[in-house]
């Protein structure tokens, strides 16, 4: 999103601008982990911004569901069955047509969303330092 500016929007959605570049950094990052082409996601346009607005405005989402969604697709990983959220929701408009469901896994997930304890602190947190 490196080429929309704030001052390019209209006054309606420069409060959307800082949220849809974290999402689309995000996306990106997940594709580079994936070995997948970023082009497309560094040339975003503000069409992805007007998107972030209507989550917002029209769907009527806040700031703490974007912030538990955003948490949620940061964390996510492949299931048994090899699907991952994280890899099919590329864009502002996928987030905002998926929202509801992302938002309902991310407030019922049994997904590892914390640091996976490691043996010894298993151990340590069982039996005590001793």
């Amino acid at each position: 999103m490196s080429e929309i500016e704030i001052s390019d929007l209209p006054d309606k959605n420069k409060f959307y601008l800082k949220p849809s570049k974290k999402f689309n950094e995000l996306f990106i990052n997940v594709s580079e982990e994936l070995k997948v082409n970023t082009t497309h996601l560094k040339k975003t346009k503000a069409s992805c911004v007007d998107d972030m607005r209507l989550i917002f405005e029209t769907d009527k989402y806040n700031t703490d569901d974007l912030k538990k969604v955003y948490n949620f697709l940061k964390n996510d990983r492949e299931d048994e069955r090899g699907f991952s959220w994280r890899k099919n929701i590329q864009s502002i408009s996928k987030l905002r047509e998926k929202m509801p469901k992302l938002l309902l896994e991310a407030n019922t997930s049994s997904k590892t969303v914390f640091k996976e304890e490691t043996a010894e602190e298993k151990v340590k947190r069982i039996w005590g330092d001793n």
